[in-house]
């Protein structure tokens, strides 16, 4: 549905309308990816980047975050480290340090790095990726506090793992996008009750 709807978008859309073409091809390319079209993904995006160069950043860095996850989720962590590197430089560059834009980077290189194992570098990136995603008043700070929720378990503190997940879901039941980020973060509490040995309250939370 969603190549469908992009490819849509991008026959109806006039050249003039730039942003939303872009962002019609970047769907589309990420939607190749997923249902396994690699190369025709990869030529989308590749040719979305060469197009945007002197373009939109909000674009490209949107780009780089996409391809890096594609990445990342394949294994190919330095790949995807590398990219996230990338769209967190341009996120950065010619303006604020506290940019909105450096959200997406930074905690894309937080979970990067906690595949590695690096704990404390990946409480860092996502600690400045929460901070700057709540003063914007971005949704990504859920998914900040759920990646730094699990950092925290894996460094032995889970009170504050708790405390973020709590934080996590009272902000999914503010935003009220969809029901599936309650869930997320209701997931992602079972799994730290289990950690903790805590298998009643997990079975009375599945009931």
């Amino acid at each position: 549905a969603a190549i469908t709807l992009a490819q849509s978008a991008l026959d109806q859309l006039p050249g003039e309308r730039n942003l939303l073409r872009s962002f019609a091809q970047l769907v589309l390319g990420m939607g190749h990816l997923v249902a396994g079209r690699t190369a025709n993904g990869l030529q989308l995006l590749e040719q979305l980047l060469r197009h945007q160069q002197r373009g939109n950043p909000l674009v490209i860095v949107k780009v780089f975050c996409n391809l890096a996850e594609y990445n990342a989720k394949h294994g190919r962590l330095r790949k995807a480290h590398d990219l996230y590197t990338q769209a967190l430089d341009l996120a950065n560059v010619g303006v604020d340090p506290d940019a909105p834009l450096a959200v997406d980077p930074l905690t894309g290189l937080g979970e990067v790095v906690a595949m590695h194992g690096d704990w404390d570098s990946a409480a860092r990136y996502l600690t400045r990726s929460v901070e700057l995603a709540r003063r914007h008043g971005q949704i990504g700070e859920l998914n900040g506090l759920i990646s730094l929720a699990a950092v925290c378990t894996a460094q032995g503190d889970p009170d504050r793992a708790q405390a973020l997940l709590e934080r996590a879901m009272r902000l999914a039941q503010r935003f009220d996008a969809t029901e599936i980020d309650d869930l997320i973060v209701a997931l992602a509490q079972a799994r730290l009750r289990l950690e903790q040995g805590n298998l009643e309250e997990v079975e009375a939370w599945a009931r």
